[in-house]
């Protein structure tokens, strides 16, 4: 029997020996958001991406509709799926390992929609990076004070998410983070009821 046993264990010491070590890149993410009175929302995306080991075509999901795209100040470069709009980080990678600072920035014409219960700004924070995130942080400003709940819906939990994040209000701005890690791939929408008023050109849409 303890012949058996040493010799299943020198086959595993083997195996762990022979095969190659999972890599696990992740990220961390900060996103801002700013929506004027028009309705037109700016983004503002702070990211660090931690590659393991080297990949090729790395690209960063941004919302579909999403125009007057930069990465780290330039135009960037972008491919639209039907899902969203991929901003290319292969330039700015190249072979590198280690981590990888990233700015996007980019404009959503308009975050207003006409639901059956009233007016409602409805912003898409996440749209599927295919690394889990370690940190997510952000907030949204509006052009007038928040006074009902917002809600968030997940692509994993949809609005299960809630329960992993934690936020506070003061005047215009929600700002919050989540208190765990979020899995690869994942989306997040923000949405909050607001008066009509906040947004007068909504009420002839």
């Amino acid at each position: 029997m303890r012949r058996i046993l040493g010799i299943f264990i020198s086959i595993l010491l083997l195996l762990a020996c022979v095969l190659p070590v999972q890599a696990l890149s992740s990220a961390s993410a900060t996103v801002h958001s700013t929506v004027t009175s028009s309705g037109e929302c700016q983004v503002v995306i702070t990211a660090t991406i931690r590659l393991e080991q080297r990949v090729d075509n790395l690209s960063f999901p941004i919302p579909r509709d999403a125009h007057s795209i930069r990465l780290d100040g330039s135009w960037a470069s972008t491919e639209k799926t039907d899902t969203a709009i991929l901003v290319d980080l292969s330039k700015k990678i190249g072979k590198m390992t280690g981590d990888l600072p990233i700015t996007i920035t980019y404009t959503l014409s308009d975050v207003v929609v006409q639901t059956e219960t009233g007016t409602q700004v409805q912003i898409p924070l996440l749209s599927g990076f295919r690394y889990p995130l370690d940190t997510f942080d952000f907030s949204v400003t509006l052009p007038g004070e928040i006074t009902a709940k917002p809600a968030f819906s997940g692509g994993y939990q949809m609005a299960g998410i809630e329960k992993d994040l934690t936020y506070e209000i003061s005047g215009p701005t929600i700002s919050g983070h989540a208190l765990t890690g979020l899995m690869d791939n994942e989306t997040l929408v923000f949405s909050v009821d607001v008066p009509q008023d906040m947004f007068p050109r909504s009420a002839f849409l």
